[in-house]
């Protein structure tokens, strides 16, 4: 038996940890929405079979809990009227992947609104509201395509601008190669400024969407750099479908418990 394990985050990755490890000692799993799913969603019918089944084989939820503070041995969890720490050995960490953040990503210039990570983006979109009609999109990370799509379909206009050469494909214009990217708007934002095959660019558009390569998500404080004390990540950046995600969060579980086995 292993002592009491949190793990943060209840998609495909935190579900495979928590099933992994709930066959060895207590486990309770912290998830900031109310539902399990993560950014798969509650609606797909493999995350509910995997929240179905962690909840038979006792693994204890914290549904609408943020986790804020890792120390060595607890977690400190805020939840709707309270704040609690909860006990813990370990901490798995499956807070998902994000875009790179305008900083990240070296946007100069003007900080209007309207510059909107792709993940917040699809979350908008996909609630059939039509909120841009000329965006572009920023990057060609694993979020690109779908934004693209979920654009298209309301009708808007997309333009698709990568730091590299391998640019999307479904967007109405693509332009690669870009760099040295300046935003331009007073409240909201009106252009991107770069530099594309070595001439200068300028774009108009009433959203700006960043989908560029997967950085790891990272919030809570005291396990937001490796290596943290008494934290395992769980963050592949390379792996993209639930399935896939679901796999190798339930192999590096599995290694964990046999190296502490060997510790023992």
């Amino acid at each position: 038996m292993i002592g009491r394990v949190v793990v943060v985050g209840a998609g495909p990755s935190g579900l495979a940890c928590a099933l992994e490890l709930v066959a060895h000692g207590p486990v309770t799993l912290v998830e900031r929405t109310p539902v399990v799913g993560g950014e798969v969603g509650w609606r797909d019918p493999f995350m509910r079979q995997l929240g179905e089944k962690a909840a038979s084989r006792g693994v204890d939820f914290a549904l609408g809990s943020i986790a804020l503070r890792w120390e060595v041995s607890r977690l400190l969890v805020a939840s709707p009227g309270r704040i609690d720490w909860i006990p813990a050995s370990t901490l798995f960490f499956a807070g998902g992947l994000r875009p790179g953040t305008a900083k990240d990503v070296g946007i100069h210039g003007d900080r209007p609104a309207g510059i909107i990570p792709a993940t917040v983006a699809l979350h908008l979109l996909e609630a059939d509201v039509p909120l841009w009609t000329n965006v572009v999109v920023l990057g060609s990370g694993k979020w690109a395509d779908h934004v693209v799509d979920a654009v298209g379909k309301l009708g808007g206009r997309v333009t698709a601008v990568s730091v590299d050469s391998s640019g999307t494909k479904t967007a109405d214009k693509s332009i690669t190669n870009a760099h040295s990217f300046r935003a331009v708007g007073r409240s909201r934002i009106e252009y991107l400024d770069f530099v594309a095959d070595g001439l200068p660019e300028r774009l108009a558009c009433d959203a700006l969407i960043l989908a560029g390569d997967p950085r790891p998500n990272r919030n809570v404080e005291g396990a937001l750099i490796e290596p943290a004390s008494g934290v395992v990540f769980v963050q592949p950046l390379n792996v993209i479908t639930a399935t896939d995600r679901y796999d190798a969060a339930r192999q590096l579980s599995s290694d964990w418990l046999l190296a502490q086995r060997g510790n023992a």
